[in-house]
């Protein structure tokens, strides 16, 4: 069973099966090397080039592994390769057709049943674009390759960062067995490595094995979803994903699969505020693999979701003008403890400088409501998805209020709104949007789920938007 963040051991329940599953893992073969190569002192070895260099083969001392498919370099203008790079095999702008690796024929003849084991790490954004995949295979006494794994685009995420070990192979027919892997890369800067790599006797009966889900944050009311998933790299058995102790109308429902299973957790309208721990199971017939996840749910802390972000500008045509954000709330609200962090939907951190520090008293326009706005530099407001997280800072506490994102959704990373994903609003402005319009919140009551968002239309800087009415919560008179 793993350790880690999140992975604890809560019930006396849980703590005898994981008693049960180390006597069960103690009683498991361990697996042998039979056959390694980390690529130690061979740094440069195997194929790169450009259109102006030409492709350059070096194997120069090499005899345990060799590489082919030349022509699978792009041979653009940029340096593309497949070789030994960093202490690590690297294939980066590997396209056009396949470039391959081929260990040496190891010997096999005194093992019935192997299995094959690397690191991975992706290079860049990893693979993209149809057809890029990253492939494991394997041939006995050199005849027809068996793939064993293919990674791309789809399921990279899992295997980025991973120490995989392949599906046990029956060698008990063999005398020698080739490592076999191939790429396709055809993007740039992205790609794939592998490393430490390793034939192994097979280690029967192992547990599933969850991937790493971490710590989960969402802001009051808006949607938290992610993917949990569990594989069997060893034997391939039957796993059961499941989950206890849910938040009230968080749905993921049970799933069964054969040596991989993805399910996605979703929870719609996520409230109340508080912290919530729900515990995430992979069970097969070998054992078990779990992991307690701490979510959060941020909100309108201290009192203060009557203070909100009421209208924004970031882009219009021509050269942008009157960049920047409106705060509304109750007249006589000093909002000197509040601050804008603006965040980068690219990556999801803060921009640098990444915060307006709020000032001034709302004044009494409108029912006891005002407005302020604060303009801000282009780049603190630029075409997203971006997003703006209204934050208070007093008494030695940092409150997150809102996080709101335009053009796009994302999940923010560092500062107050860390681990939350942002709540999207459904307008957005272009390069064409007429100068001095903005986007606003309009409709009838006095807190910000009571509006909704419209736009561009011509802005209302400072002041409350046309077409907002502030409407007071109604006095109940009881009459005996």
């Amino acid at each position: 069973m793993k350790s880690g963040l999140g992975r604890t051991i809560r019930t006396p329940v849980l703590a005898l099966l994981a008693s049960l599953i180390g006597l069960l893992l103690s009683d498991s073969a361990v697996a042998t090397d039979i056959w390694t190569e980390n690529f130690t002192g061979q740094e440069g070895k195997g194929m790169h080039g450009s259109t102006a260099l030409g492709i350059v083969t070096n194997m120069s001392g090499i005899t345990k592994w060799s590489v082919s498919g030349a022509g699978g370099l792009n041979g653009d203008a940029s340096l593309n390769w497949w070789m030994v790079t960093n202490g690590v095999f690297e294939g980066q702008d590997v396209g056009g057709s396949l470039g391959y690796w081929e260990s040496e024929s190891i010997d096999v003849s005194s093992n019935g049943s192997v299995q094959i084991a690397m690191d991975f790490a992706q290079i860049g954004d990893g693979l993209h674009g149809s057809g890029n995949k990253f492939e494991v295979g394997y041939r006995l006494d050199g005849g027809t390759e068996q793939d064993v794994l293919t990674i791309d685009s789809s399921n990279q995420d899992q295997f980025d960062g991973l120490s995989w070990t392949s599906i046990t192979i029956n060698a008990s027919s063999a005398t020698g067995l080739t490592v076999e892997i191939s790429i396709k890369a055809s993007i740039g800067d992205d790609g794939w490595s592998f490393d430490n790599v390793a034939l192994q006797t097979a280690t029967p009966d192992q547990p599933p094995v969850l991937s790493h889900i971490g710590i989960k944050a969402v802001a009051s009311g808006g949607t938290l979803s992610f993917d949990v998933t569990a594989i069997d790299p060893v034997d391939g058995d039957m796993i059961s994903l499941s989950a206890s102790n849910l938040p009230s109308g968080a749905v993921f429902a049970s799933i069964t699969n054969a040596a991989a299973v993805t399910n996605t957790f979703t929870w719609t309208s996520a409230n109340p505020v508080g912290v919530y721990t729900t515990t995430f199971y992979a069970v097969d017939g070998d054992g078990v693999d779990f992991e307690d996840v701490v979510i959060t749910v941020a909100g309108f802390a201290g009192g203060d979701g009557d203070v909100w972000i009421n209208e924004f500008h970031y882009v219009n045509a021509g050269s942008d003008t009157n960049v920047g954000f409106e705060i509304a709330g109750p007249a006589g609200r000093n909002l000197s403890p509040y601050v804008i962090y603006h965040y980068n939907g690219s990556g999801g951190a803060t921009y640098s400088p990444h915060t307006t520090a709020l000032s001034g008293t709302v004044d009494d326009e409108q029912n006891g409501h005002g407005a302020l706005w604060f303009g801000v530099p282009e780049n603190h407001l630029q075409q997203g998805p971006d997003g703006l997280a209204l934050v208070k800072i007093a008494e030695g506490e940092t409150n997150l209020l809102q996080f709101l994102s335009y053009e796009g959704e994302f999940v923010a990373v560092g500062g107050p709104a860390d681990g939350v994903q942002s709540i999207q609003v459904d307008v957005s402005e272009a390069e064409s949007t007429t100068v001095g319009h903005s986007l606003q919140l309009k409709g009838k009551g006095n807190a910000y789920q009571d509006f909704t968002w419209f736009g561009p239309t011509n802005h209302t800087r400072g002041v409350l938007n046309t077409g907002q009415i502030i409407i007071l919560d109604p006095t109940v008179l009881l009459v005996r």
